[in-house]
């Protein structure tokens, strides 16, 4: 065991080191009393480390979030423009309807519950305009036209 005096100014070294001033008895009691003073000392600087490194991930953290919320920095539209624009859509389109108690608010042809993009899933599968109606049964040809009209107007960008 390590019976020498305690530099004070020496960093400690290792875990047993310091234990063996605390476990094995000693006559001189300043070794106790200058290992606890380095402890307290290193415990000190530590714990300012860790709060210093605390209050920086936290101010990281924050900064994150309101880059990540930032409407602004993101150039996403506010609510009300959102509303705006959906509503200059939805006037173009009378055959298309946006209801939330309608298939989940998902655009379908009004007075149906056929999915616009139900009608375009299949014009993709390769059916005609006069087969996607008759599978239907309730559109008519204008459906299928103005949900494409739709579709391609979600695309443009403004």
């Amino acid at each position: 065991m390590d019976k020498r005096p305690v530099d004070a100014a020496q960093p400690i070294k290792s875990e047993e080191q310091v234990l063996s001033w605390f476990v094995s008895p000693s006559d001189d009691t300043s070794i106790s009393s200058s290992a606890l003073l380095i402890l307290q000392e290193t415990l000190a600087q530590h714990t300012q480390e860790m709060q210093e490194m605390s209050a920086l991930f936290k101010r990281q953290v924050q900064e994150l979030l309101t880059i990540t919320t930032s409407r602004d920095l993101l150039d996403l539209p506010t609510d009300h423009q959102i509303r705006l624009r959906w509503q200059q859509i939805s006037a173009q389109f009378p055959r298309i309807q946006v209801n939330p108690s309608v298939m989940n608010g998902e655009p379908c042809i009004a007075g149906t519950r056929v999915p616009v993009s139900v009608v375009l899933g299949c014009l993709a599968d390769g059916y005609s305009p006069q087969e996607v109606i008759e599978e239907f049964g309730n559109l008519i040809h204008d459906d299928v036209n103005e949900a494409l009209l739709f579709a391609a107007r979600l695309t443009w960008l403004d």
